[in-house]
């Protein structure tokens, strides 16, 4: 049952964003595979796990996405490591334009934290976004810029200008 499977999740993840409407919904959308009961609307969880998987572009079927709300996530992503610098408007960013694979339900969209872990991080790159305002690209880091300029091969090249006297 979609209750029964939700209280696994969290006992495998306490903080999932996982939870009975996203289930139903994706029922509805005929993305889960499920069966009936009666009344009751019974699914198994390693299908779930496989279509969570499977939506949010993941190779490995066996594990539960750390699935969260964008704001969660990058709350998470602030406390957690600091190698990673993304702020909230940066992974909507990433989002809308298909590097972060997400799950929209209603008006939310949801991400897992393993989008920012390799080999699926690569994707996720810093640079002129179509729809990108300048405000957007000035609050990029310097490190995300030169990472940026590393991955599409190019060498920024030094011009001496020689004043005049």
């Amino acid at each position: 049952m979609v209750p029964q499977a939700i209280k696994e999740f969290r006992l495998i993840d306490p903080r999932t964003a996982l939870n009975e409407t996203m289930l139903l919904t994706l029922i509805r959308k005929n993305q889960l595979p499920y069966g009936n009961h009666g009344v009751r609307t019974v699914v198994d969880i390693r299908l779930v796990i496989a279509t969570l998987n499977e939506l949010l572009g993941f190779t490995d079927e066996t594990f539960l996405p750390q699935i969260r709300t964008i704001r969660t996530a990058a709350a998470e992503l602030k406390k957690v490591t600091e190698h990673i610098v993304m702020g909230e408007d940066r992974i909507r960013i990433c989002v809308a334009d298909g590097k972060i694979p997400s799950i929209l339900i209603g008006n939310r969209r949801y991400i897992a934290l393993q989008s920012f872990t390799d080999p699926y991080s690569q994707s996720i790159v810093c640079g002129k976004v179509p729809g990108m305002i300048k405000k957007e690209l000035l609050k990029c880091d310097m490190l995300e810029q030169l990472g940026a300029k590393i991955s599409r091969n190019t060498v920024p090249q030094v011009v001496r200008i020689k004043s005049q006297k």
